[in-house]
């Protein structure tokens, strides 16, 4: 079921191939985004089989429209989902026309890629009115004195500067154009965590860098809002993806999670993040900003 909330916006989604950035990426189209660029180190989903050396046949594309999260819950419609590892971009093209969508090799990292990531989506779209920073990583488990230094400045550098180099360059776009007829020049959703306001024992660097992530949407929120510029986060919780998986995979993990969340795991949860980038991007939500978003059973509530 299609509708047309995001009709004629062009959006960005880094981390658009797997998991929640893939859940995004389609509810954008599916509500008649003009264009969605798809940003990410590899274009096809996490998990998908290497293709033979003869290379392997385009996998035929289904009406479906379950987004991936990589779970192993076989009541969970993105485990069964026979897209599942179409590419992105691709699965966008055949399902809703060509030319909706395309991907750019991105590392959020580096800040040339960036750049060219959102001039690629104005030179193709003729704006930017989305910019979704979701590429993450949750980076090893360990307290303070037990972390690698490197590790924890990887993880920051995914995390926390990927999301403010998506955020430099979409505004410098914003501020380039003119307002949409809904009399706004751009919108900013970024991907922060329920752990943000409840940390996660043993995710040191991960808790840090999603408060961080929380500071930076509040802080763009108010420097910007006079220029018509909105920037909102959402908040998820424990969702089975290709990034989480090694907690889920965890007995103590597992169990901690699902004591933790008062509504239970979401049977599909990346699906409930994507319906929440499209409240976020859409004249839906035109007077919020500054906001994080929990998408997360009561986790972040819960005591």
């Amino acid at each position: 079921m299609s509708g047309n909330r995001l009709q004629s916006k062009v959006c960005v989604v880094t981390g658009a191939s797997s998991g929640l950035g893939r859940a995004i990426a389609m509810a954008f189209a599916q509500e008649g985004a003009k264009l969605v660029v798809c940003g990410d180190i590899r274009q096809t989903p996490a998990g998908a089989p290497e293709p033979d050396a003869e290379g392997a046949e385009e996998e035929e594309i289904e009406d479906d429209l379950s987004s991936d999260s990589d779970s192993d819950d076989e009541d969970d419609p993105a485990a069964n989902d026979p897209n599942r590892f179409v590419p992105t971009d691709q699965l966008i093209c055949q399902l809703y026309g060509e030319g909706k969508a395309f991907f750019v090799s991105t590392n959020t990292t580096v800040e040339e890629q960036v750049e060219k990531l959102v001039a690629t989506a104005v030179k193709e779209g003729g704006r930017l009115d989305v910019m979704v920073n979701n590429a993450g990583v949750f980076g090893p488990m360990g307290s303070a004195h037990e972390l690698a230094t490197e590790d924890f400045q990887k993880t920051m550098a995914v995390n926390v500067t990927g999301p403010f180099l998506g955020t430099k360059y979409a505004v410098k776009a914003f501020l380039e154009q003119e307002a949409d007829e809904e009399g706004q020049r751009g919108k900013i959703i970024n991907m922060a965590s329920a752990v943000a306001f409840r940390e996660v024992p043993m995710a040191f660097s991960y808790n840090i860098s999603k408060a961080a992530v929380v500071s930076l949407t509040k802080t763009t929120a108010v420097q910007y809002a006079a220029q018509k510029i909105r920037c909102n986060a959402i908040c998820p919780g424990f969702i089975n993806t290709n990034m989480t998986e090694m907690m889920f995979a965890m007995p103590q993990g597992a169990g901690f999670m699902e004591r933790a969340t008062p509504l239970g795991f979401a049977k599909n949860g990346t699906a409930e993040v994507g319906k929440s980038a499209v409240y976020l991007a859409s004249d839906e939500s035109s007077w919020v900003t500054g906001a994080s978003l929990a998408v997360d059973g009561g986790f972040a509530v819960h005591t």
